[in-house]
Order: structure tokens, then sequence, then C-alpha cells
């Protein structure tokens, strides 16, 4: 057989596409999402884990030099053909765990047929209908004779392998199947950002420092308590709208530090509220205004996070 030169960079497209499927789902709305089901998230995971390995595995086949001991080149070839299964199926369950069509083509089948023959099941294939083995004499870096014998006809035959265009035609399938899957993400997470682009978390930001500010008049001026009742409904509402928005859009996260930031603001304002009445006690006004440092704090926190998503959304749409 006439060898050609294998295209080396259908690995490099692989670990590109395969990058670029990570930083898609890393997306923090996207990656809320997926994480509402674990199991697709961790499976998702580890399919993309393991389209790399096994397509490191397959280019180290490529690039070593063919090994002269027998058993090695068993080892040698069993080895790639059930990494070649392995990336068809960490392939599949990646599309599986995303939600988006995943069909094999015939071609793709067929390694999974030879893998099978070969190495995967060669001694019971279909339950006891047909028996194969590699011939050791004809193992070769990029070749070998199977033979296979049928139960229902009584018939045998040799089959010449061609692992190089095995090997390099499943590469170019592969490539194609991430990158639909590359398109399809990038068109759904584009659609999710111009969707929210104009519905900004926060339209007036001094409308809010205008409510701190009735709060610290309400505490230090007894006359003015009703401007801290006005100061910590204005607030509440802003909290509970922010959070309701952050929600709709799939970047609320229990484990986001922003979400912390909401509850010890939430907090310092029942605190303030409860202490409104008892500000004679000059314990209780300075109580008050530590947790107003506290609120500031949080709040400034909260906003700054709020401004920075609505920048984000207006730069990815």
């Amino acid at each position: 057989m006439a060898l050609r030169k294998f295209d080396m960079s259908l690995f490099g497209q692989i670990s590109s596409l395969e990058s670029k499927i990570r930083s898609l789902i890393n997306i923090s709305w996207k990656q809320n999402q997926l994480m509402e089901d674990r199991g697709k998230w961790y499976r998702l995971t580890s399919s993309l884990d393991v389209i790399g390995d096994s397509t490191s595995a397959a280019k180290s086949y490529v690039e070593s030099d063919f090994p002269e001991d027998d058993g090695l080149k068993y080892l040698s070839i069993y080895g790639l053909l059930q990494a070649l299964i392995l990336q068809q199926d960490a392939t599949k369950h990646t599309a599986n765990s995303l939600n988006i069509e995943h069909k094999r083509s015939n071609f793709l089948e067929s390694v999974r047929s030879l893998r099978n023959d070969a190495a995967g099941h060669p001694t019971d294939r279909d339950h006891g209908h047909s028996f194969h083995y590699i011939s050791r004499m004809t193992m070769k870096k990029w070749t070998f004779q199977l033979l296979s014998s049928y139960i229902e006809d009584n018939s045998s035959n040799f089959r010449d392998v061609d692992l190089m265009e095995t090997v390099e035609k499943q590469q170019l399938e592969i490539r194609g199947l991430l990158q639909n899957l590359v398109d399809e993400l990038s068109e759904e997470i584009n659609a999710h950002f111009f969707k929210y682009s104009t519905q900004k978390l926060i339209e007036k930001p001094e409308s809010l420092n205008y409510f701190i500010d009735c709060i610290v008049q309400g505490i230090e001026i007894d006359e003015r308590k009703g401007q801290a009742e006005i100061g910590i409904r204005g607030l509440q509402k802003f909290y509970q709208s922010s959070v309701e928005k952050l929600k709709a859009r799939l970047e609320w996260n229990d484990e986001r530090p922003l979400t912390e930031d909401f509850r010890e603001a939430r907090h310092c304002l029942e605190k303030i509220a409860r202490l409104l009445g008892e500000l004679r006690d000059p314990k209780k006004r300075i109580g008050s205004r530590v947790f107003i440092r506290a609120l500031r704090n949080a709040h400034k926190d909260i906003c700054d996070v709020l401004k920075e998503i609505d920048e984000n959304y207006l730069n990815m749409s």
C-alpha cells in the first residue's frame, strides 16, 4: 500500500473546537442552565475531557513508531480502535448533554463495527453468529488483515483494513460534528444576549443612592424616620426586582458571591427597620450606623456586578 501524508492539522482543529465549546458552556447564564441538571453537567464535562484524551491518543498513534514486538503491536491497534470509539461516544454525549441533535454517519458506524470485530467482541460477535481475529503476520502501522468466519453461510474471508483512512476520515467527521455544536451553541447564546441587551438591570444608580441617603437621614434625625422607611422600601423593591431579572436571564446562582451580597444587604435593611423605633437609645443609634456601613458596602458590590452584567450583555449582543 502506498502511504500518503496524514493531515495532522485535524487534531489541532478538534482541540480548538473542544476549547470553544468549553468557553461557551462556561458563560455564566449557560453554565447555570446546564447545572440545573447535575447529571447532564457531569456527563458534558466528562465527555469534553474524553474528546481531548481520545484525540490525543489517536494523535500519538499517528506520530509514534510502530513497535516491533507482536504483543505491543496488538496493544497499539486495540488501543487505537478503542480510542476512536471513545472519541465517537464522547462527541455524541456532548451533543446529548446540550440537547443538540446528533446523527452518526454510516462511516462512523462502520468504524464501530470494525472495532467490535477486531478488538471489542471478536470471539463472540452477534451472540455467536460470527468470529474474528487479526492476522498476526499482517500487522503494520497502517494496515492489517482481519479474518472473519460466519456461522450462517459457513463462510470465511480476509478483510484488508486501512487504518490511515479510518483514523483520518473519523477526524474529519468528528471535526464537522463539533463545529455543528459550536455553531448551535453560539446561535443560542447570541440570541440570549440580544434578547436581554436592552433590558438593563440597573437603570438609574443615582436614585438608589437617594434611598440610602433617606435611610441615613432617618437614623440621624428623629423627625425624618418616614424618610428612612421610604429608603428601606425603595431598596427592598430594587433588590427583589433585580433578583427576579437575574433569574429570568439565568444569571442567578446560589453559589455566586453576588447572592451573598444580596443576603447581606437585605439583612442590613431588616436590622435597620427594627432599630428605627429604638433610636432614642444611643447604643441602638450606633448599631444602626454599623448596619448602614455594611449596607453601603454590599449595595456597592451589587451595583458594580449588575453594571458589569449590563455592559457584558450590551457588548455580546
